[in-house]
C-alpha cells in the first residue's frame, strides 16, 4: 500500500500498525516520519518516527526474516539487497539537518552510507551531507561530496547545480583558510577552481546567490 497510495491516504493504517508491539512495523514508523515532514512539517516528530523505524527488524535486517522480501522496495530486490535502512538513516539525517543539529545529521549520513549495500547514496542526499559538512567547517569533505554528485550520471540538473554552488562555497572557505595559513598557491588554486565551477552556470542564467558567490571568489 505504501508504494501504491499517497502517504496521507494510509496514515491511519500506519498509526494502527505502529501502535502494535511488533519487531516488523518499522515500515509504518518510516511512513509516519515521511508524513510528519510532508504533511505537518514537523521534523522533531519525524525524528522520533525514524528512530523507532531503525529499531525494527524489517528495516535493519529484512533478510533475516522469512517474509523479508516483502518488506523492501521491489527495485532493491532486483539488485539483491534492501536499502530500507540506508533510506531511513538518510531521512533521519535530513530532519536533523533542517533542525540545525549538524553533528547528529553527520552521524546519520555516515550510517546511511555504511548501511548502503551499493556503497552509494542518492545525489540529493550527498548534497545534504555536503551542506552539513560545509556548516561544520569540513570544507574538503564537502567539496568531495559535491564532486561525487557532479560526476553522477543519474543526478538531475537542478541537483548538480546545487552541488556546484555548495562546492563553490567550500572552495571559497578553503581559500580563506589558505590565506590565514600563508598558503597563497593553494588559495589561488581553490579560488580558480571555484570560479570555473560557478562561471559554468552562466549559460543557464545566474541566480542571485551564484552571482554573489562568483563576486566573492573574484574579490
Amino acid at each position: 500500500l505504501s508504494r501504491l497510495m499517497k502517504i496521507s491516504e494510509i496514515q491511519h493504517i500506519c498509526e494502527v500498525a505502529a501502535d502494535r508491539s511488533s519487531a516488523v512495523n518499522g515500515w509504518a514508523w518510516r511512513i509516519l516520519g515521511e508524513y510528519k515532514i510532508s504533511g505537518d512539517g514537523d521534523d522533531t516528530a519525524a525524528i522520533v518516527c525514524f528512530q523507532q523505524a531503525l529499531r525494527c527488524k524489517d528495516i535493519q535486517a529484512p533478510q533475516s526474516d522469512s517474509l523479508g522480501v516483502f518488506y523492501s522496495d521491489p527495485k532493491d530486490m532486483l539488485e539483491g539487497e534492501s536499502e530500507e535502512a540506508s533510506r531511513t538513516w538518510s531521512a533521519l539525517a535530513m530532519s536533523y539537518r533542517r533542525l540545525g543539529k549538524y553533528s547528529a545529521a553527520l552521524r546519520g549520513y555516515e550510517a546511511a552510507l555504511a548501511s548502503s549495500s551499493s556503497g552509494e547514496l542518492s545525489p540529493d542526499v550527498f548534497c545534504g551531507w555536503a551542506q552539513v559538512e560545509l556548516d561544520l567547517g569540513m570544507y574538503d569533505e564537502a567539496a568531495q561530496k559535491c564532486s561525487r554528485v557532479l560526476m553522477s550520471l543519474d543526478a538531475p540538473r537542478k541537483i548538480k547545480r546545487l552541488a556546484a554552488y555548495i562546492q563553490g562555497e567550500s572552495l571559497l572557505c578553503l581559500a580563506r583558510v589558505n590565506i590565514q595559513q600563508g598558503k597563497f598557491g593553494a588559495c589561488f588554486e581553490h579560488l580558480n577552481a571555484g570560479i570555473t565551477m560557478i562561471a559554468a552556470q552562466e549559460k543557464e542564467g545566474f541566480r542571485y546567490c551564484e552571482a554573489k558567490l562568483l563576486g566573492d571568489l573574484y574579490s
